[in-house]
């Protein structure tokens, strides 16, 4: 849980998007050892992308990274497995999940050393979850009137029960929530200066928001709004990788490693094709409509082969590398466009008038909605090889690199010269210092996209997919200017000032004014069709301060950050800030050992200045044409316009450990969000009898939680 505190990160909302010096979620690589790691949305504050038990620390590369980082446009996180430290079984059960680590050590009569880790995480059943986590899953599983009657103009119709009248007794269900994590890694130490490493994680996570249904019988159709029933996600996610490290002579280390990541999500849900609105004074009711099952995929397959050496000589440190990756990846999905939609109503006669002799009618309305299933198929093969000097010449280091990388699709090769410079004055009247200098170009050759779903009964508001680019588009590119002066007054405490800006001058955003002509039932799709180029830029700065003694660790920060998009086919070309971007931030933690075996700490967040108000499907599918863009008074194509309350959250944690003969008790309690603030996520637009009012979407309340470990 410490990863929202860390200087530069965000976690923007409890879907786990994180974000490294501002920008977009899909601009930041997660890897583990190394490896490519495609993880899915998931309840982040409560539940962990990774079993932690298996993690020791995690190596943050923020704006300006080095050639040997890769080629991404925001930054890396590289999460790194626990296979260092004493051999002990650890075992805890807290109300999220049981978990436990085996990690063992052994020298064997040659001398030469072993290092096992087994690590396991298992989910526990919304019994025994806390109830504000039960709440908010069902909070978010109720459905969205406003994305069906929106189009039609029929603002108050948009009430909470509805979507259950119209469609016969659709009620939501109970959701739930699953997640299994397994991790194992060993390293055989031949000699000092040599090992072999090899890790293996993988991980499912399984989210349903069932919906029960009446059992009216409908005739489907293609053309037509979304409403489902039985919201289930699948996500599993693998890795596997195995790794040599040597010394040559006393100068040279050399690295080699191949590695496979494997993903794959699965969305089944039965859709309610609404192709009809019967509407009276106060209801409406679905014709010609049915309950069908569909099913949206992802898969993601890559594999690749690594290798580098790096020779120290006199004041030089070189390093050169190659690399080599593979990357297959499809999906089938249901994707929708209101583009060319049009309302229709017919005026239908009761062929047997009244004793007053008037006619009763009805009115149907339409809003043609073109939707259908499409499909993608990408293969990606690109070879990369980089090289950097890092020269000390006495208080200045210089650090210039440069990755070269061969698309052989397109026969081309894009260069990205890296540069970084750090100098530093380490006895100063005031203490000592530190200043670096970082700068880059970047490209991002496989993407991530979050696909919005024009879809009234979707527990997420998109679909997270990744993409290897193909050959309709070119590679998105950024450039990397970032600073950092640091002071250490005296070994306590320390001060630091980070500044960055990023310029996005050729992004890839996925867009949802698709032609309707392209989306026929089957169709194969290339990515020039559902990607559109966006130009930004991500600017900031950060003040931190921290102390560090024997019992305690504090540290506080604040951040001024900037992030902003525009493209010719969003928002009418209006610039607008980056969806969940705060552009205040403020966060404070304190751990502190009260007593050798008590230990308190304090964790603080503010966001505030948050705008992008509503649900995301609002913005996308009518905020980019101006004919769905306004509605009884909010225009969706102004996302900066609809401002979010500010955030605010305190969490307490407290731990007791007991010696227990050879083994350890650690018995730890925790309250989230101590002051029960209501903390809005995003709103809905439903009809209060009078008008469009917003109605948020929460963050947990107060959470209270204990969990108890053993440690052998």
């Amino acid at each position: 849980d410490r990863l929202a505190y860390r200087s530069g990160i965000t976690l923007s909302d409890v879907t786990a998007d994180i974000r490294v010096d501002g920008g977009a979620t899909g601009d930041v690589a997660l890897r583990l050892d190394g490896v490519p790691l495609l993880l899915p949305r998931t309840v982040a504050s409560f539940v962990g992308p990774l079993g932690a038990p298996a993690l020791d620390r995690i190596e943050v590369r923020r704006a300006g990274f080095e050639a040997a980082a890769g080629s991404e446009l925001g930054g890396v996180l590289d999460f790194r497995h626990a296979l260092t430290g004493p051999g002990r079984l650890d075992l805890q059960m807290d109300p999220y999940a049981v978990s436990g680590r085996l990690r063992m050590n052994r020298t064997l009569p040659s001398g030469r050393q072993l290092f096992v880790l087994g690590s396991l995480r298992h989910g526990l059943g919304r019994s025994a979850r806390p109830p504000a986590l039960n709440r908010m899953l069902r909070d978010w599983s109720v459905p969205d009137p406003f994305l069906v009657v929106a189009p039609l103009g029929r603002y108050e119709l948009a009430t909470a029960d509805s979507i259950s009248t119209a469609f016969g007794g659709l009620v939501p269900g109970e959701p739930d929530l699953s997640y299994d994590d397994a991790h194992v890694a060993a390293r055989f130490r031949s000699r000092p200066a040599s090992s072999w490493d090899f890790s293996f994680h993988h991980g499912s996570r399984r989210l349903a928001g069932s919906r029960r249904s009446g059992s009216r019988s409908y005739e489907a159709t293609a053309d037509s709004p979304l409403l489902s029933s039985d919201d289930g996600y699948d996500w599993r996610s693998t890795m596997a990788q195995v790794r040599h490290e040597t010394v040559i002579g006393t100068r040279t280390f050399v690295e080699a490693q191949a590695w496979l990541s494997r993903y794959r999500m699965d969305h089944e849900y039965r859709l309610a094709s609404l192709v009809g609105v019967l509407l009276d004074e106060a209801s409406y009711r679905a014709q010609n409509a049915s309950l069908d099952a569909s099913l949206d995929e992802n898969g993601v397959t890559a594999w690749g082969l690594n290798a580098s050496a790096t020779h120290a000589r006199n004041r030089h440190q070189f390093t050169l590398g190659l690399e080599t990756r593979a990357t297959e990846s499809r999906f089938d999905l249901r994707l929708a466009s209101v583009t060319g939609g049009t309302l229709t109503e017919t005026v239908v006669l009761d062929p047997v008038p009244n004793d007053d002799l008037s006619v009763d009618t009805d009115t149907t309305s339409v809003f043609a909605v073109r939707h259908a299933r499409v499909h993608n198929r990408t293969s990606l093969f690109r070879a990369a090889a980089f090289g950097s000097d890092r020269v000390v010449l006495g208080r200045l280091t210089l650090e210039p690199g440069i990755r070269l990388t061969l698309l052989p699709d397109r026969a081309t090769v894009y260069a990205e010269p890296r540069f970084r410079a750090s100098y530093a004055w380490p006895r100063t009247a005031i203490g000592a210092l530190q200043a670096t200098l970082a700068s880059g170009l970047y490209r991002q050759f496989e993407g991530q996209y979050d696909v919005s779903s024009l879809n009234a009964g979707s527990f997420f508001p998109s679909t997270r997919i990744w993409l290897p680019i193909d050959h309709t588009l070119r590679p998105p590119r950024a450039l990397h200017l970032a600073s950092g002066l640091t002071w250490k007054p005296d070994r306590m405490w320390t001060a630091r000032v980070d500044a960055w800006w990023k310029r996005l001058d050729r992004g890839l955003a996925f867009h949802y004014g698709i032609d309707p002509a392209l989306l026929q039932e089957g169709a194969i799709l290339d990515q020039a069709d559902l990607l559109s180029p966006v130009k930004g830029i991500d600017r900031g700065v950060g003040v931190s301060a921290g102390v560090r003694t024997s019992v305690l660790w504090a540290e506080v920060r604040y951040e001024r950050a900037s992030s902003v998009r525009d493209g010719a086919g969003f928002f009418g070309g209006r610039t607008v800030s980056v969806q969940g971007h705060a552009p205040h931030r403020a966060t404070g933690s304190v751990d502190w050992s009260v007593a050798r075996s008590v230990e308190v700490g304090f964790r603080g967040e503010a966001a505030w200045g948050r705008t992008w108000g509503f649900r995301q499907a609002y913005y996308d599918y009518f905020g980019h044409d101006p004919e769905t863009a306004r509605h009884a008074g909010y225009d969706l194509s102004d996302p900066d316009a609809h401002r979010l309350p500010a955030f605010a959250t305190v969490d307490v944690t407290a731990s007791w450990t007991i010696p227990l003969g050879g083994a350890d008790l650690v018995v730890r309690g925790e309250i989230r969000n101590l002051a029960d603030r209501r903390n809005e996520v995003d709103r809905q637009l439903l009809w209060d009898g009078e008008a469009l009012r917003p109605v948020p979407r929460l963050y947990p309340g107060r959470v209270v939680a204990a969990a108890v470990r053993v440690v052998w």
